[in-house]
């Protein structure tokens, strides 16, 4: 029963980035490109966006795709851990938005973290595994 809620649970968590991809793809190919997510990566300040923008979806579909097909999960899972707490810190900062946008950006910051906690379970329990094996 372990193993099937383990990899119940792992595929959720990996079709949330594949999802997620997919839809910023959907929203680039009806805007024609990836101007909507680059320029929201540019309101941070970050460099490249365009660049940025097409390297976060390649990403999240590699990454959701491997998690869910359960290949490489370890070392997967961590990194989708260090990617959601960094988007929830420099995307979602709710202490510096307005006031109108402070429910959703704490929503967006805990969402993140939460991922972040999965996913470590999950790095968690790959290392487990191959430790008793």
């Amino acid at each position: 029963m372990h193993t099937l809620f383990v990899t119940i649970g792992r595929v959720l968590l990996g079709l949330f980035f594949v999802v997620s991809a997919l839809l910023k793809i959907k929203a680039g190919i009806d805007a024609g490109g990836v101007a909507g997510l680059a320029g929201y990566i540019g309101s941070r300040g970050l460099p490249q966006p365009q660049m940025l923008a097409y390297m976060v979806i390649a990403f999240e579909l590699a990454a959701g795709i491997l998690i869910v097909i359960g290949f490489l999960t370890t070392p997967v899972a961590l990194l989708l851990a260090i990617y959601c707490l960094l988007t929830a810190g420099l995307f979602h900062n709710f202490w510096a938005v307005p006031t109108e946008q402070l429910q959703a950006q704490i929503a967006f910051f805990l969402k993140n973290v939460g991922l972040a906690g999965a996913f470590l379970v999950l790095a968690g329990e790959g290392i487990r595994v191959r430790l008793n094996a």
